[in-house]
């Protein structure tokens, strides 16, 4: 957990934010991609992870394989860099056995990494495999606590009925988030989802606002819907939404979101169409969320 003496940068969590068509931020040419909207710096040692220029398009699932990076990749360091960014494409396009692969391989580069245990842990859950993903999780968090390794294996707690041992995940989430609150660190989007779904809706929404005006990224628009939807302020959160997924992102969350807020204000076709493709893009996005949008979809009368 972090100290009192804490640098005022947050640890990454896998994914950087992606400015909005009307942001004032823009993409460096010289920081690498990944996910298909999404920019991440990497180590100056590492190869790029794979971009939608050398994969796929930013509209269609990656192939399978994606043999440049690797092919880049020189030393067991940069191999894991590689292979972790290659197991979360294929994570986020909805397979979990090909992220799974990728992530073993990058273990044997390097063992032990927290970064690729915490993507083993998030492929064997989507797999069914609760308990390696549990004791995945539970060595990433003792190697690097980083809020989002915490939140997700509280999440994978919660949807399995630990909610006792969930909630302890989150009172260390929470007390993480203070120290970066306290040594000046802006709101994020991980903050103000984790008030709304599993703290106070209230603080979520001024999150969301504050997190807006000093990080006016697509993460913090789908962040800000979230919280304004469950303060039942749903037209001005299907604005928001609708800014998130203005560039074509995939992004099986923010469709989930858009589509359930398009179920709250009675649109049952747009709420059926982005609830089947936040299922379509990845439906294991989510051990609580992804059960939830299946549901809806149920209650809308139609399945997958």
């Amino acid at each position: 957990m972090p100290s009192a003496s804490t640098p005022t940068t947050r640890p990454s969590t896998g994914s950087s934010p992606t400015p909005t068509p009307n942001s004032a931020a823009t993409r460096n040419p010289s920081t690498p991609c990944r996910g298909w909207s999404t920019c991440v710096p990497a180590p100056h040692h590492s190869p790029a992870p794979p971009t939608p220029g050398n994969c796929a398009a930013t509209s269609a699932p990656p192939p399978r394989t994606c043999a440049a990076p690797l092919n880049d990749a020189n030393t067991p360091a940069d191999r894991a860099f590689t292979l972790y960014h290659l197991a979360q494409l294929a994570f986020d396009n909805g397979d979990p056995k090909t992220a799974l692969a990728q992530i073993n391989v990058g273990l044997r580069a390097a063992p032990g990494s927290a970064e690729l245990l915490e993507g083993r842990a998030k492929a064997e859950a989507a797999l069914g495999n609760t308990d390696a993903a549990l004791a995945d999780y539970a060595s990433a968090v003792a190697k690097v606590p980083q809020p989002s390794y915490v939140l997700e294996l509280g999440e994978l707690l919660q949807s399995l009925g630990r909610n006792k041992d969930a909630e302890q995940q989150y009172q260390v989430f929470r007390g993480e988030e203070t120290l970066f609150t306290d040594n000046g660190v802006a709101p994020d989007s991980d903050q103000t989802l984790f008030e709304a779904d599993h703290g106070d809706p209230a603080k979520a929404l001024t999150l969301g606002e504050s997190g807006l005006r000093t990080r006016p990224f697509i993460e913090m628009h789908d962040a800000y819907a979230w919280a304004l939807h469950l303060n039942g302020r749903d037209t001005e959160a299907l604005d928001q939404s609708r800014q998130a997924t203005a560039l074509g992102t995939r992004n099986a969350l923010f469709h989930y979101h858009q589509g359930m807020i398009e179920k709250a204000l009675g649109h049952p076709e747009q709420a059926r169409t982005e609830l089947r493709q936040a299922l379509t893009i990845n439906d294991h996005f989510n051990p609580l969320q992804a059960p939830t949008a299946q549901a809806a979809l149920q209650e809308l009368g139609t399945n997958r």
